[in-house]
């Protein structure tokens, strides 16, 4: 018995190592299990494949654990905690933006989204309770002195560590395998076509293309969690790098984006750009009970002298909102990975709408929240606008924003501001209303309509903008500036009902008093929206971004005698947009735009 009793306890010191790295590899599956659940990954994969992927995922996060000494083993405690804590945030933020949380915002706090941050307490969910369980019973097992004592000094010889290392790869690979074999699925369902085993592989691990790459959540999903993370951090340490550009290359990009000479005509009308926060182009025109949602909105759609397209399509990426001012201040695509309002604007000489029309036209923008999310304020001032008025100077004037509403306040506020400032003026307003979870106080609420839930609300809010957006329309008008002033209403992106963000659903487009009746009935990217807007404001030379306006020859379908265009998008768009990616992500990183 004694002899049994000391091989027993021989064989547990000796294995005592692996076990303690098994127990938190459980734990640590628990976990990406969970998150897995919560953002939707397993996809269509069985259960045991799904299991394959998770413990995979759990066991090469911890594989580090082999490399350390006995008496740092504790350590792995950080790791367990550390992952369980980035997936109780990724989970909160991707039911906010049905998107992953770019691992760049956790260096940037202060920029955190004060709308995500006041809507917490509503995405909270019992069983993200779970998230602190999992490392708080590894935590609690380590604080019993037998077990720390006998992990600690238990012998893990060369070979062991290589045996465990060796398997956990084996793993990692056929994991990669059910990745590679998933995405081959996926491709073969939106294209008809198969694809190559390793070419599947090639675009997941090594290429990453644009398009493989269109959402953080999908490269997640095809990737698993550990190689999501290390190709985010290969992508953060790229971001810090600003690589100079060859005469080639820069050669290369400027014949790609600037546009042949032509003759400059700018306009002597004030420009007012209102860039809707997730205005959907399916809310437009829509009926609750005998009330219609948008009539002004709707009323500018039919009105003459109005461009008009209910069939963007939304192009951006990490930066969400701020995407979608970069696309309408400088025409560029987003960064492939990360947010250009963070980093990758400052200290240049950019040629935005703001500076292109500097020598005309008095540029200032009025934002209904403070400016903080994604460096909003310098992104504007790096944009060249001149005065950037944020929430807080709207609130001081009217003593709060809660009565009137966000949206209202601001847009009053603004109006004063076209009245004050010198003429012609570039104004820019950025509503906030109608974001998500939809909780604009001073909303009205519908009278009937079977619409409830959140599809309710967002359609609620979207009729308070419209109103607020009547009521300045008329305040132009009543003060002379509504016939000499182009108004276009744009959409930042896309917001799904359910919450957070999606990229297949069309976006607004409108600039009314434009001078020309066109209603666009074929889809167009956001991208297109910058040119046509320097078009309308007769900036017709130099820099015209990645897109192309509506109004020029590049335009695709034809012009019917009503002044609508239909078709389709002409072939070559695709290979362009393809193109338009690379180019505005090489741009922006790089030294292509000189420095101030």
């Amino acid at each position: 018995m004694e002899s049994f009793r000391a091989a027993s306890v021989k064989a547990l010191n000796r294995s005592a190592a692996v076990l303690w790295w098994l127990l938190c590899v459980v734990l640590l599956y628990a976990a990406t299990a969970q998150f897995a659940e919560d953002l939707a990954l397993p996809a269509r994969s069985v259960n045991t494949v799904n299991a394959c992927k998770n413990a995979a995922d759990a066991a090469l996060i911890l594989l580090p654990y082999w490399l350390l000494p006995g008496r740092w083993r504790w350590s792995i405690l950080i790791a367990l905690w550390g992952m369980s804590a980035i997936y109780a945030i990724d989970s909160v933020y991707f039911r906010f933006t049905s998107e992953c949380m770019p691992l760049t915002l956790l260096s940037q706090a202060a920029h955190a989204d004060s709308l995500l941050l006041g809507s917490i307490r509503e995405l909270l969910r019992a069983e993200d309770a779970l998230y602190i369980l999992w490392p708080a019973i590894a935590t609690a097992a380590w604080c019993i002195r037998p077990i720390r004592r006998i992990v600690t000094n238990a012998h893990a010889g060369a070979g062991m560590r290589c045996i465990c290392i060796a398997l956990i790869l084996a793993l990692t690979a056929r994991a990669q395998m059910h990745y590679t074999n998933d995405y081959r699925w996926l491709f073969y369902y939106w294209n008809g076509t198969s694809m190559e085993f390793m070419e599947a592989t090639r675009i997941r691990l090594i290429d990453r293309t644009s398009e493989f790459r269109c959402s953080r959540a999908a490269s997640l999903r095809q990737s698993g969690v550990a190689v999501y993370m290390l190709t985010e951090l290969y992508d953060t340490a790229c971001a810090l790098h600003t690589p100079r550009l060859s005469a080639a290359k820069r050669n290369s990009l400027e014949k790609f984006v600037l546009k042949k000479q032509a003759t400059d005509s700018i306009t002597t009308k004030n420009i007012v750009f209102i860039v809707v926060e997730s205005l959907n182009a399916e809310a437009i025109g829509q009926r609750v009970g005998h009330e219609d949602v948008t009539p002004v909105l709707d009323s500018l759609l039919q009105a003459q002298g109005t461009i008009s397209s209910l069939q963007v399509v939304p192009q951006v990426r990490d930066g969400i909102s701020s995407d979608g001012q970069l696309l309408y201040n400088l025409g560029l695509l987003p960064l492939n990975s990360g947010a250009a309002s963070q980093n990758a604007l400052y200290g240049k000489r950019l040629p935005a709408l703001a500076v292109r029309l500097a020598s005309t036209h008095y540029p200032i923008a009025v934002f209904a929240e403070r400016g903080m999310v994604w460096n909003e304020r310098d992104a504007y001032l790096a944009y060249g606008y001149r005065r950037v008025l944020t929430s807080d100077s709207v609130a001081a004037h009217y003593g709060g924003m809660d009565t009137l509403g966000a949206d209202d306040a601001t847009l009053r506020y603004a109006l004063r501001m076209a009245e004050a400032s010198p003429k012609p003026f570039l104004m820019q307003i950025l509503t906030s209303s109608t974001h998500y979870p939809f909780r604009e106080k001073a909303a009205p609420d519908f009278e009937g309509g079977a619409q409830s839930g959140p599809e309710r609300d967002y359609l609620r809010c979207v009729r308070y903008f419209d109103r607020a957006l009547g009521d300045f329309i008329n305040g132009l008008r009543q003060r002379g500036l509504l016939e000499n002033t182009i108004l276009i209403v744009a959409s930042d992106h896309h917001m799904n009902m359910d919450s957070g963000l999606t990229p297949l659903n069309p976006i607004v487009f409108i600039a009314a008093g434009s001078g020309h009746s066109l209603q666009v009935k074929y889809p167009v990217a956001q991208a297109d929206i910058f040119p046509t807007v320097c078009d309308l404001a007769g900036v017709r030379s130099g820099w015209r971004g990645v897109g192309f306006s509506i109004l020029s020859e590049d335009a695709c379908g034809a012009v019917d005698i009503y002044g609508t265009i239909h078709g389709t998008p002409k072939p070559e768009r695709i290979p362009h947009m393809h193109r338009a990616f690379a180019a505005s992500d090489s741009m922006l990183r790089s030294d292509f735009f000189p420095e101030l």
